[in-house]
């Protein structure tokens, strides 16, 4: 069994966030790209040979997919290969593929004020948010290699801190 995971970033409406990479590069909820989630719900299942379609500025999203996910979590035959557009002059059609529909936990997120809600979702536990924390089917991703991130003397609510953040009294966080 394998997975093909489709990244069609063509129409963004997340512009200027895909000016310079594809729509399931961005990042989410602080250390996560969207693509994540997708990848990681295909390990939880048993699914460890995964193909990533990629069209439009695919190159963040290549060395991220490359990167994350090579090593145990796939096995010994898992893999999760990159599979770029291809277009030859014998053939002028663009890329196509079809897809099936997934029926599981789905945030459409195809505006900044959408993205902008996920992430701020993400910070609250309600029954409708998606959970990277989940022990049983966890979020995979590449780890930054930066220092842990100090709180001193700080009151904090609602937030999602990336790692190499300094936080003390009075800092702000404009919106």
């Amino acid at each position: 069994v394998a997975a093909i995971v489709f990244d069609d970033g063509s129409h963004s409406q997340l512009y200027p966030l895909t000016k310079g990479r594809a729509e399931s590069a961005i990042p989410i909820s602080r250390n996560y790209r969207l693509i994540d989630a997708v990848v990681s719900n295909c390990i939880n299942s048993n699914i460890t040979k995964i193909y990533a379609l990629t069209q439009f500025n695919s190159t963040s999203l290549n060395s991220h997919l490359s990167r994350a996910y090579a090593g145990a979590r796939l096995g010994k035959e898992g893999f999760v290969e990159v599979i770029a557009a291809y277009q030859s002059p014998e053939d002028q059609d663009w890329f196509q593929i079809c897809a099936y529909q997934f029926d599981g936990f789905w945030e459409d997120m195809r505006s900044i004020g959408a993205y902008y809600q996920a992430n701020m979702e993400s910070t609250r536990k309600t029954k409708d948010a998606y959970s990277f924390y989940d022990k049983d089917s966890p979020v995979y991703t590449l780890p930054r290699n930066l220092p842990p991130t100090p709180i001193i003397d700080a009151l904090i609510t609602y937030s999602v801190i990336g790692d190499g953040c300094i936080l003390s009294e009075r800092s702000r966080i404009p919106i």
